[in-house]
């Protein structure tokens, strides 16, 4: 007799279609369009040499989210240290002695780092806010945007949360973090086939083929070396009194756990946290932006809020649609914990399960007019069960309502003073690391505040 369990309530019944890993080799975006249209709620990945589905149903994705205990995250992430170093998001029990389980570990780091996180959104607000300031009077001057100048605002007041005192070398690191980004993923995909070969986590593909790849690997040990610079010069350090920093919390779970401060792993921790707290934000806030220069009218929407209460449900609706549409991390890995049922199919330890929130977040099924970029959808509560672009259950982002704050600060200020326009050029998904955009683009900025001539228009 089987030991499986039945599962919750969102497919009873599944009727699984199949996708060929070479397919998704070829062209994963392309892939990705076809699965957003997909009737079954669950895609079996064949000519893989381990069990691998992708769930394309958001109801039953967030029963698999909320289930941490059967569904945990993937050790195939293992490989990432490589590049970041041998943190809890990068490495695989049980090769985190130090700790003992990783679950456990992951489960005290959380609850560590909570503090730092609830004083966060408002110290984060009045950081970004004089930052983005900077920004929109340097775009108004130029009469023209670019949007790389946004990794300042975002970095910076990460920073205050992170680690204060280290802003200005933060914002230094996430330069060349980024820079190495590109030369990487240009690496990769002019020297190398995207396969399946070692991991099927997508999220991970560019550091899994870094050993073959002779300048990738000479550019990410030089990335993840500047990292561990970076946060050695910060770690030990003491936070303004009556304020936590992430870091500080950091280096005292360690101690507190190990009896000593286990310097590779928090190191790793560090590095893992640090790309988390702002390379999905900034990529995020890229995106809106973009859109909104594309969509004048929307624009428009938000300066025409008749009170500041309706400004602020404008603006995060319109952070709510450009995370809909481009959630960074647009995929999520899990692997089965413990055997159980998914209506009349066994799912046995060990495989492998792949949720997309853009898949979610591009169902026709789900969404009306989902490729439109429509931020009033989310002034009602339209399709709330199909968007998760922070995950949902145990395992959800930490940093949502910091990351969130950030966003629609450097949104809000930036249209309050400026108009933007694209002029040409466009920006198109890269499905990455996290979805980052590629492509040039020309906008304009103009002075919102300057009294338009009369029969003239943004």
């Amino acid at each position: 007799m089987s030991s499986a369990k039945p599962f919750g309530g969102s497919a009873r019944h599944l009727r699984a279609m199949r996708i060929s890993a070479r397919e998704l080799r070829s062209s994963p975006r392309q892939a990705f369009e076809s699965l957003r249209t997909s009737e079954s709620p669950r895609v079996l990945v064949v000519g893989h040499r381990r069990h691998v589905s992708i769930i394309t149903d958001a109801r039953l994705a967030r029963d698999i989210l909320a289930d941490g205990g059967s569904f945990q995250k993937t050790g195939n992430i293992e490989r990432l240290r490589y590049a970041i170093g041998d943190g809890t998001a990068s490495c695989r029990f049980p090769k985190v002695a130090a700790h003992g389980n990783l679950d456990a570990w992951r489960n005290q780091k959380r609850a560590a780092l909570h503090p730092a996180f609830v004083q966060a959104p408002q110290r984060v607000g009045r950081m970004i806010q004089e930052d983005a300031d900077t920004v929109v009077t340097g775009w108004l001057e130029t009469g023209a945007a670019d949007l790389e100048d946004l990794i300042g605002p975002v970095v910076r007041s990460f920073a205050c949360m992170y680690e204060p005192r280290s802003a200005d070398s933060l914002l230094r690191l996430a330069r060349t973090v980024v820079r190495t980004r590109a030369q990487l993923e240009q690496a990769v995909s002019s020297r190398v086939r995207l396969g399946f070969d070692r991991d099927f986590s997508w999220s991970t593909r560019v550091v899994q083929l870094l050993l073959s790849v002779d300048s990738c690997g000479r550019a990410v040990r030089a990335r993840r070396q500047a990292m561990a610079v970076g946060m050695a010069e910060s770690i030990g350090s003491s936070s303004p009194a009556g304020e936590s920093s992430l870091l500080s919390e950091l280096v005292t779970l360690a101690g507190h756990v190990t009896g000593t401060k286990p310097r590779p792993a928090l190191l790793g921790s560090a590095a893992n946290l640090f790309l988390a707290g702002w390379e999905n934000t900034l990529t995020a806030a890229i995106w809106t932006l973009y859109l909104l220069a594309g969509h004048g009218e929307v624009q428009e929407w938000l300066a025409s809020a008749p009170d500041e209460t309706s400004r602020q449900r404008r603006l995060n609706a319109t952070i709510k649609e450009g995370l809909r549409l481009y959630p960074p991390v647009w995929s999520i890995p899990r692997e089965v914990a413990h055997e159980r049922r998914i209506g009349d199919e066994v799912f046995k330890p060990g495989e492998l399960l792949l949720l997309s929130p853009w898949i979610y977040h591009h169902r026709p099924a789900d969404w009306r007019a989902p490729e439109k970029f429509e931020p009033a959808r989310f002034m009602t509560h339209e399709s709330r069960a199909f968007y998760i672009p922070f995950g949902v259950g145990p395992r959800r982002c930490q940093g949502q309502a910091t990351a969130v704050r950030q966003l629609t600060t450097l949104v809000d200020r930036i249209c309050a003073r400026a108009h933007l326009e694209l002029v040409n050029g466009s920006l198109q998904p890269h499905f990455g690391m996290v979805q980052y955009p590629i492509g040039q683009v020309h906008i304009s900025v103009l002075d919102r505040t300057k009294p338009r001539v009369t029969g003239d228009s943004w």
